[in-house]
């Protein structure tokens, strides 16, 4: 099979080992930094696995389970899930294997956790369990116990690079989104766009122009910051930028301070407005 996912190679050769042996174990824990490739090698396993050329959206072997992010919804609920088990329990329709995939399965609510712990607790054969976190420290140690754990590794610049290069992005824009990108191609896929970058470099920017702003000007640049809805994205560039450039102690100060607030703006119960403008308060130039 040729792999669609650009890096990996010891997940790559491990899953293959795995599917020719018919050894594959029942839970993986796929985790590393986000947008780095996770949710594209898991369809890829599934493909390799059930030796499917193409997926589609209807496919009776195959679940995927995301919080509802277009929808406005940060958790994956016991709505989502109730059918798992069920799914689980019928034959493969194609087969050998049923998977479901869970994406952002730190997520996943204390009812939603507990139905795939039922699941984890009680596997067949021929079903495979596939979760995914940019946060694995954030779910519950009982799941993460019964799931084989595999670590995907930051991709090399030079793969990165070359990834750009074939699409005729090289210079200071190459240099740019590899800084922002930290080691994340699928990152760096998002953003080939000339507009995309463009956002991006008017991100960078806006974030040192708020800094220097008055209180009260900075609590204006917070308001449509926030409303915008994209501040998560937002700080999660800006934290990836500045950890790849020069460490003054400014930089030093605002990493710390973006360090703090990410995950508390990750949280749907914390007040992100407040979170928001407490950053940027507190934060100044020298």
């Amino acid at each position: 099979m040729k792999w669609a996912t650009i890096g990996f190679s010891k997940n790559k050769k491990y899953f293959e080992s795995m599917i020719k042996d018919g050894s594959m174990n029942h839970a993986y824990l796929f985790w590393g930094q986000e947008m780095i490739g996770k949710r594209t090698f898991a369809l890829e396993v599934y493909k390799l696995a059930n030796n499917r050329a193409d997926i589609s959206d209807a496919d009776p072997d195959l679940k995927i389970l995301s919080p509802k992010i277009i929808d406005g919804e940060t958790k994956i609920y016991i709505d989502d899930s109730r059918d798992m088990r069920k799914f689980m329990t019928l034959k493969p329709y194609h087969g050998p294997y049923k998977f479901i995939i869970i994406n952002d399965a730190d997520r996943l609510t204390t009812d939603a956790a507990n139905a795939i712990l039922k699941i984890l607790e009680e596997p067949n054969k021929f079903s495979i369990l596939l979760l995914i976190s940019s946060r694995p420290q954030a779910m519950l140690s009982t799941i993460r116990s019964r799931c084989e754990s595999v670590k995907f590794v930051s991709i090399a610049d030079k793969m990165i690079g070359d990834y750009l290069n074939e699409r005729g992005i090289n210079g200071q824009d190459a240099d740019f989104i590899m800084r922002v990108a930290n080691g994340r191609l699928g990152w760096a896929i998002n953003c080939v766009d000339d507009e995309k970058i463009k956002g991006v470099k008017r991100s960078i920017d806006s974030l040192n122009e708020a800094i220097n702003m008055s209180v009260a000007d900075k609590i204006n640049f917070v308001k449509k910051f926030y409303e915008a809805g994209d501040y998560l994205q937002r700080i999660d560039e800006w934290m990836n930028y500045l950890s790849h450039g020069a460490k003054t102690a400014l930089c030093v100060r605002i990493l710390s301070g973006l360090s703090r607030l990410y995950p508390i703006i990750s949280e749907p119960q914390f007040n992100h407005r407040l979170a928001l403008e407490t950053f940027f308060i507190n934060v100044e130039n020298d």
